[in-house]
């Protein structure tokens, strides 16, 4: 089973997020204690749920498993349960995975931490098992890397 994920500390969200608390480790003066909590507490929250929603897809021989390492949660798809899989890149920075089953039951997932030169090799894997795949400007994603 390969699983596909980006390391944390190696995604820009991480990065921002560090950044803009050590914006306000520098600020201590201006905002006061109150404020340097409160803006604290605001950051961590936010990036805690970023890590909750920071899902990563990995693929075996009969399924497709959507993990998440932060709550520990693991949703199993088999392939011959999955009418159609669709890659859907839209206002947001990073695509969503549409997995519809064959009782036409609709399930999305956000795909916040996989590398954008795995989605051509996920897709032609879930082809290969016999997965309808479906991609909606996913173009910046499938180029080949050279």
């Amino acid at each position: 089973m390969k699983t596909y994920r980006n390391p944390l500390f190696r995604s820009q969200e991480t990065w921002i997020y560090a950044g803009s608390l050590a914006m306000c480790l520098l600020l201590w003066d201006t905002l006061r204690t109150r404020g340097f909590f409160i803006l604290g507490g605001f950051y961590t929250g936010m990036y805690l749920l970023y890590l909750a929603t920071r899902n990563c897809i990995a693929l075996s021989d009969h399924e497709i498993s959507i993990r998440n390492p932060f709550t520990r949660r693991t949703l199993d798809y088999p392939y011959d349960t999955l009418r159609r899989v669709e890659f859907i890149r839209d206002l947001r920075a990073n695509p969503r995975i549409r997995l519809t089953d064959d009782s036409g039951k609709v399930r999305w997932h956000y795909l916040e931490g996989i590398r954008s030169r795995d989605y051509s090799e996920i897709i032609a894997r879930l082809e290969k098992s016999g997965v309808v795949v479906e991609t909606k400007r996913m173009e910046p994603y499938l180029k080949k890397e050279e």
